[in-house]
């Protein structure tokens, strides 16, 4: 009995877990739950749009950031072009930080 019942106990805390590791950065709260048809079966599933509120209040991880433009530049461009009138990062602190001091020099 209890074989049987471990592995759905298991398999529910990861299902769980899976669920908090693919909707992070956003906030629960900030997901719509809704219907979307997969496969050719309609699949509940909670959709996230815009970009997530933690990364108007903190700054995007310098490692996503490096990632989109070394690696997925159509992101970083999506992102500059979808966004780039707010006041948020999206390149690199290397390349801010360059940018930052060649300003400086500059304006000396």
């Amino acid at each position: 009995f209890i074989a049987l019942l471990l592995p759905v106990a298991i398999g529910k805390m990861a299902d769980s877990l899976n669920h908090l590791i693919f909707t992070m950065p956003y906030l629960p709260s900030e997901g719509i739950e809704t219907s979307l048809k997969i496969d050719g079966k309609l699949t509940e599933v909670i959709l996230f749009r815009y970009l997530p509120s933690l990364w108007y209040k903190y700054p995007i991880p310098d490692e996503l950031r490096e990632f989109w433009y070394n690696e997925r530049p159509e992101i970083y461009k999506f992102m500059k072009q979808n966004y780039g009138h707010l006041d948020i990062d999206f390149l690199p602190d290397r390349l801010l930080k360059e940018a930052y001091e060649n300003n400086q020099l500059h304006s000396l």
